[in-house]
């Protein structure tokens, strides 16, 4: 290594000054052809001959296995290549300082390549997204938010794809990058995941970050009322919850969300079960029922029925509860919705309590504490002290209620 270069390095003021002086010389290296390659292939979250050549706008590309032999290239699994984390972020954050406009470039060819491509393929269509966020943000960031909801409806469920799709929208937030929507939508998919895997806090803390933004699309708005309503409901403070679900149901009415107003509406009427006000909870639950048979919303509907379930509890009628859970249970099972099915498998053994079956009791109890436990979920911690409770013969009430 030359004097020249161990004097700029000694100068280099921090590890990243220092790692972009080792790129910059491996850069000057290479041929113009293969710079540029490099340059294009840092936009890519990976890429193979095909896609690179589409990128480059150069099908006479030949310098491709000289590319994938650098050091800093790796082989990315059933796709290609793709460039090392590290030296990634630091060419991509150079290449958008100094060439912003070539970036969006890049990104606009990749996102016309990736349209043609089977967007079925959750790979392709994040892809897709993440350049299209660059080439045409406001767009991109529609095209984000569509794929969350897409992802986390039935019958798909796939909450850990949101929470990948983040991730990559999240690798080109770097100065500004993308809209201000894309950061917002952003927050709002990561507060509503973490409130799945019960992470309260840091879902509140997502949702309080929306207030440093100037929304106007009255869909996210009122899904962040809901879903502030669902963390409150989480804490225990129904009061708080009411609100935030008051102030949802409007926005929801004005946007013409017949979904979104059944949810709410049922969502306040599992506020007033939990502050033993049962007949208004009844009320919400018929209501909510209701617009979802008139949309057609088996998941809803299975919903309404085990909230009628958590009625029948309550009023000790056992054998009426029994058979509502039984039906919600064997809905959530199929769907392989883990949490959900865990949840009335737990009611299903406080009823066998209330109808003095404690070995049926035991017998759902231990199912739904399973499924906690596997899936990392706190109210495992409720569960066991219900099965200790149960084994030593203390006395337990089969009607209260849980969130």
């Amino acid at each position: 290594m030359s004097t020249d270069i161990l004097s700029l390095l000694q100068q280099a003021k921090t590890p990243a000054e220092r790692s972009w002086l080792l790129m910059q010389l491996s850069l000057e290296s290479l041929s113009s052809e293969l710079q540029e390659a490099v340059w294009a292939a840092a936009v890519l979250r990976w890429f193979d001959e095909s896609y690179l050549k589409a990128v480059l706008d150069n099908p006479a590309f030949s310098s491709f296995e000289q590319l994938i032999s650098l050091s800093y290239l790796e082989p990315f699994e059933n796709r290609g290549y793709n460039i090392h984390e590290l030296s990634r972020k630091l060419l991509q954050q150079r290449l958008w300082d100094e060439r912003p406009d070539y970036y969006r470039q890049l990104s606009s060819r990749a996102a016309e390549y990736c349209a043609k491509q089977n967007l079925d393929d959750f790979e392709w269509n994040c892809e897709y997204i993440c350049h299209l966020l660059i080439a045409n943000p406001e767009h991109g960031a529609d095209k984000f938010n569509s794929a969350c909801i897409d992802l986390t409806n039935p019958p798909i469920y796939a909450y850990e794809k949101v929470e990948e799709l983040i991730r990559a929208v999240r690798e080109v937030e770097f100065a500004a990058l993308i809209a201000a929507e894309a950061v917002c939508y952003c927050l709002y998919w990561e507060a509503k995941i973490g409130l799945r895997f019960y992470k309260l806090e840091s879902s509140l803390d997502k949702l309080k970050q929306l207030e440093n933004y100037e929304i106007n699309d009255k869909w996210l708005l009122s899904e962040a009322a809901a879903l502030y309503g669902d963390i409150m409901s989480r804490m225990y403070n129904y009061a708080a919850a009411r609100r935030q679900y008051e102030q949802a149901l409007p926005l929801y009415q004005e946007v013409g969300s017949k979904l979104g107003q059944a949810n709410t509406i049922q969502a306040l009427g599992d506020v007033e079960r939990m502050l033993a006000n049962y007949p208004s909870a009844k009320n919400y639950f018929e209501k909510a029922l209701k617009i979802y048979q008139e949309i057609g919303d088996n998941f809803g509907e299975l919903d309404c029925i085990f909230a009628f379930g958590e009625l029948d509890r309550a009023y000790e009628r056992w054998s009426n509860a029994i058979d509502k859970y039984l039906q919600a249970a064997a809905f959530y099972e199929k769907k392989g919705l883990r949490l959900e099915h865990a949840s009335v498998l737990w009611q299903l053994g406080m009823a066998h309590v209330g109808a003095k079956n404690n070995d049926m009791a035991s017998k759902y109890l231990n199912l739904a504490l399973n499924i906690f436990e596997e899936i990392k979920n706190k109210r495992s911690e409720k569960v066991k002290a219900l099965l200790d409770a149960l084994e030593q013969g203390q006395p337990i009430d089969p009607r209260q209620q849980f969130e």
